[in-house]
């Protein structure tokens, strides 16, 4: 009996007794993830469970829930400064130039000041031979003397009146010659201050001169010794009737006209930075301000034109030159930020962005919206600062989330 026991012990196992082990193995790792599911599924709820809306404003997910997943974070910009190109032609600044027209009508006698030439106000530019200037200082003197002799007649009425020797009929006649010549020595002093000329002493003279009213350079100049000029073929200053004889302007400072398209006419306003290049002067860059955009659109190009106060110091730059302008944005007293366009969400006639203050917590802001960049959207807001976190992808799952707490909120 021991021998066979000694010599069982060392036997090969049947297959019934080796089914039996698998059986008991199988059974024990059941009982060991029974138990191992058991312990797990604490956890498990805890992740699935819904998010919690608090304050009407913060989205709160649990630990290691499954919807985190679906939301993504970048970080807030700080607002980039807006820099436009533009093209746009120079012209002389208006606010700086003159255009001479002749006042009356006579022959060129001379020319005194040439092109590219620098006068002072009031500096003789050329002269004419004009009848209607002589006619103008006969019209003076003719009636300075009657307002001078209608004042001794009446004296000498109001004299004869106190003796008795004159009826107060002459004296009323005599008043009325006198304010007669007074009123037409005013209409021909004011015919000589509006020629810029009064001829009080004994000179005359049909000789007119042309004088510039401001201090400034030559720009241009339409008229030749021997020629015809006449006041009546000027109509409203417009050029193609009648050009002016001279052009006097300070080339110092010189306007431009940019060509600005619909779309970016909301990003320009008087008072922002420009920085103008020309083609034909490399490496140089003049600066200047905008300082009007125009109210209406041209109807066949659809551009807007807006207008720039260029420095030019030196004289470089010429008028009728085109040139390249760089708007940037004045800096404003509000803080912008620049967020992904994702960001941004629309809902109850506000828009919103996402803070995310911890990996599970999410407050909604309102924003101001602003200028669009393409993929990215310029936005102020009291909390929003560059170096922030907003949810970019999820925004809208977060919205929804917080409405359907506030509607639910609500109806309660």
């Amino acid at each position: 009996m021991n021998a066979f026991l000694r010599n069982s012990s060392h036997r090969a196992p049947t297959d019934a007794c080796r089914g039996q082990w698998i059986q008991v193995l199988a059974l024990v790792l059941a009982s060991s993830t029974f138990v191992a599911c058991g312990r797990a599924k604490p956890k498990d709820e805890a992740a699935f469970a819904p998010p919690r809306v608090v304050n009407a404003r913060d989205v709160e997910f649990p630990d290691r829930s499954p919807q985190l997943r679906a939301i993504q974070t970048s970080e807030v910009l700080p607002a980039p400064s807006l820099r436009g190109q533009f093209t746009g032609r120079l012209a002389w600044n208006e606010d700086k130039t003159v255009r001479i027209f002749t006042p009356v009508a006579g022959r060129v006698e001379r020319i005194t000041a040439d092109i590219g030439q620098r006068v002072a106000e009031n500096d003789e530019l050329g002269a004419l031979r004009s009848p209607d200037f002589g006619q103008a200082q006969a019209d003076f003197r003719k009636a300075t003397s009657d307002d001078a002799q209608t004042a001794k007649t009446l004296d000498r009425q109001r004299a004869l009146l106190a003796h008795g020797a004159a009826a107060q009929k002459d004296v009323d006649a005599a008043v009325a010659d006198r304010a007669r010549a007074a009123a037409e020595l005013e209409r021909a002093t004011r015919r000589l201050r509006l020629l810029e000329t009064l001829a009080t002493d004994s000179s005359f003279t049909d000789l007119f001169t042309v004088r510039s009213p401001i201090a400034g350079v030559v720009v241009d100049r339409k008229v030749n010794p021997g020629q015809e000029v006449r006041p009546d073929l000027v109509l409203a200053s417009v050029p193609e009737l009648a050009a002016p004889l001279f052009i006097v302007s300070d080339p110092k400072s010189l306007w431009m006209w940019l060509d600005v398209p619909e779309a970016a006419l909301t990003q320009l306003a008087a008072g922002q930075a420009v920085e103008v290049t020309a083609a034909t002067l490399p490496g140089r860059t003049f600066s200047g301000r905008l300082s009007a955009v125009s109210a209406a659109l041209d109807p066949i190009t659809r551009v807007a034109r807006a207008r720039a106060v260029i420095d030019n110091p030196d004289g470089a730059l010429r008028a009728e030159m085109y040139v390249s302008a760089t708007v940037t944005l004045p800096e404003t007293a509000a803080v912008e930020v620049s967020l992904p366009t994702r960001a941004v969400v629309y809902s109850d006639g506000k828009y919103w962005a996402y803070v995310a203050r911890s990996d599970r917590r999410f407050e909604r802001v309102e924003v101001v919206v602003g200028r669009d960049n393409g993929n990215s959207v310029v936005v102020s807001g009291q909390t929003l600062v560059p170096g922030l976190r907003v949810v970019t992808e999820g925004a809208l799952l977060l919205n929804e989330i917080l409405g359907d707490a506030i509607a639910g909120d609500t109806a309660h």
